[in-house]
């Protein structure tokens, strides 16, 4: 603002909105109280004697700070996609924006915007940004994980045994861990957690196992196997062994006194040793 000179009066006047002038006939004064509107008008009107006054106006817009930004609750996913839950803006206009990680924001502007192409990774970070005018903006930031998809599990092949023990043969987790539970019969696994984990104390019948690998929230794989234990069968046991000697040559059909005699199989089986 232009000095006067000090024989000519100066003079703020407002001339509408709302605001307090400390100084009034102060050139630079300060002003208070300046209410939140589009157009606060002050003017500001030099005079001298009787002379016709010189007025111009200025108009000081006050923004109001923005809603304090809630960017949402981190969100763990097994998909590619998901939907933000930031706060709706009651003064400004929202952003999201992506801070680290791999992500497509669909409606940036939108506080619910829906988010595509979700990378791999322990945290995708986004920011919601709410502003208003020149005042601060108001800023904060959620995570998205999106975890793999499990190794599909495979428990191994069928196994039928006479011991009461056995190894299964899940196949290894390469994404996930793997658990293996008993789903029926009897059997204790020594190491659940190994694919290729022992099992003692098997029941006679069929035994069925579970193996499951995990993988965070995403929806698991399992598949089954039976380990079938036969009984051992009943000890033989054939009886004594049976000698028949001949002491006379004569079988009670033919003299063998002389010349030689010769058995024959007429029915049945055996085996005639001499």
């Amino acid at each position: 603002m232009q000095e006067i000179p000090s024989d000519r009066n100066g003079l703020w006047t407002l001339v509408s909105g709302g605001a307090t002038i400390t100084t009034p006939t102060l050139e630079t004064s300060g002003v208070t109280a300046v209410s939140i509107a589009t157009s606060n008008i002050l003017q500001w009107t030099i005079s001298n004697g009787v002379c016709p006054s010189s007025s111009s106006t200025m108009s000081i817009q006050r923004d109001d700070m923005p809603t304090v930004s809630n960017a949402g609750p981190n969100q763990t996913i097994c998909a590619t996609a998901t939907v933000l839950a930031g706060n709706t803006p009651v003064i400004g206009t929202g952003l999201w924006t992506l801070v680290s990680g791999g992500a497509t924001i669909t409606t940036p502007t939108l506080e619910t915007s829906g988010v595509t192409a979700v990378s791999i990774a322990t945290s995708n970070i986004l920011q919601w940004t709410i502003s208003n005018g020149v005042c601060p903006s108001s800023s904060s930031t959620m995570s998205i994980q999106r975890d793999a998809n499990p190794t599909v599990s495979n428990a191994g092949p069928n196994q039928t045994v006479c011991s009461t023990a056995a190894t299964l043969g899940g196949n290894t987790a390469i994404i996930g861990t793997g658990l293996w539970t008993l789903v029926s019969g009897g059997g204790t696994i020594t190491t659940p957690t190994l694919e290729t984990s022992g099992l003692t104390s098997l029941t006679v019948g069929v035994n069925v196992f579970d193996w499951t690998i995990s993988n965070g929230v995403c929806p698991s794989s399992s598949s089954t196997v039976s380990i079938q234990r036969d009984e051992n069968p009943t000890v033989s046991n054939a009886g004594p062994s049976q000698i028949c000697l001949f002491n006379n040559c004569n079988n009670g059909r033919k003299s063998c006194g002389v010349g030689t005699g010769t058995w024959t199989l007429i029915s049945g089986s055996g085996t005639i040793f001499s």
